[in-house]
């Protein structure tokens, strides 16, 4: 229950033309009902298989308008105050005017002033960044802030230009793995 109170909390606080928009929320039995904005061409991951089964691969440009959307509304969220921490194909709607909008904010946080880090990791392991992996805590002056979001980014661009993961691994454990046994230069990292 957590989860989605964390969800309707955020989601009530943000808006944005690249964000799904929550319209009401509602309890039945036992299940919390989210009304949320229709997005007629489902997910990216949908939109990405429908587009290849008619066209043999994915144009820059396209990937590009794709990608732009994204970082606009994960700008936005930084601006906010607010990591995602679950950015993949599924939590990328696309609506009926191909714009992209982030849904599922059930792993969000907020990163409040007087608590300036996170204590858990959360997130799909294909998409998390190695240092996530890695670390105990998520120490917001780290690299391990919004910047999480923008490596997920980074594996959904690779996805959309390849038509693969960028780990070629079957089981998400074996990808947890080969990321946690990595030497990342975090200098890089910090300088982007």
């Amino acid at each position: 229950m957590d989860f989605i109170n964390q969800e309707i909390d955020i989601n009530n606080k943000i808006k944005h033309k690249n964000i799904v928009k929550l319209y009401d929320h509602f309890q039945l039995e036992n299940h919390v009902i989210l009304v949320m904005e229709h997005m007629n061409n489902k997910d990216l991951k949908h939109f990405i298989r429908k587009f290849l089964s008619k066209n043999p691969d994915i144009s820059e440009p396209l990937v590009a308008f794709f990608i732009l959307e994204i970082i606009d509304g994960l700008k936005y969220l930084k601006d906010s105050s607010i990591i995602h921490r679950d950015i993949k194909p599924e939590n990328i709607m696309i609506d009926s005017n191909y714009i992209a909008k982030i849904g599922d904010f059930s792993l969000s946080k907020f990163i409040e002033p007087q608590k300036p880090y996170l204590t858990s990791r959360s997130g799909t392991i294909p998409y998390l960044c190695p240092e996530a992996l890695k670390s105990k805590s998520v120490n917001v002056k780290s690299t391990m802030t919004e910047r999480m979001d923008v490596f997920s980014l980074g594996i959904i661009m690779y996805y959309m230009i390849f038509n693969e993961h960028p780990f070629k691994f079957k089981v998400s454990i074996m990808v947890y793995l080969l990321l946690i046994r990595m030497e990342w230069n975090l200098k890089i990292i910090q300088k982007l």
